[in-house]
């Protein structure tokens, strides 16, 4: 296996460390997986955050809960818009599959065409795409 190293006087990392590293990535990811669920779950539940707000005074504590409200319903309308745009994928077909995708297809084809009426042009050969 060939590798590319950018500084070839560095030492090179032994096995451990390289999966020692990976676990610690692995275990960072957990947390910031967890991290995003606690995240959801506060903005699914603001009944808990609202009731742990100080105390402000009836027409402000009012106003506050109000604004906590309207502030975690959008936040929950972009967190439902975000969860089925990611569920209902609108392309079929990648743009990067030439041999499916009908307009790569035809791109391609335009391409060919043009190649050949330019080398016919230049070499004046009529034979030579036959």
């Amino acid at each position: 296996m060939q590798k590319f190293q950018v500084d070839t006087k560095a030492r090179q990392k032994k096995q451990v460390e390289i999966y020692q590293l990976m676990v610690d990535l692995i275990k960072a990811e957990d947390a910031c997986q967890d991290r995003v669920r606690e995240s959801e779950q506060e903005v699914t539940y603001p009944d808990s955050v609202v009731s742990n707000k100080p105390k402000l005074g009836k027409k402000k504590d009012s106003m506050l809960s109000k604004f906590l409200s309207l502030h975690f319903a959008q936040v929950q309308k972009i967190l439902n818009e975000r969860t089925r745009e990611e569920a209902t994928s609108e392309i079929e077909i990648s743009v990067y599959d030439t041999m499916r995708n009908e307009k790569a297809k035809r791109h391609r084809k335009e391409l060919v065409s043009l190649k050949k009426l330019i080398h016919t042009r230049e070499s004046k050969c009529t034979q030579c795409f036959e």
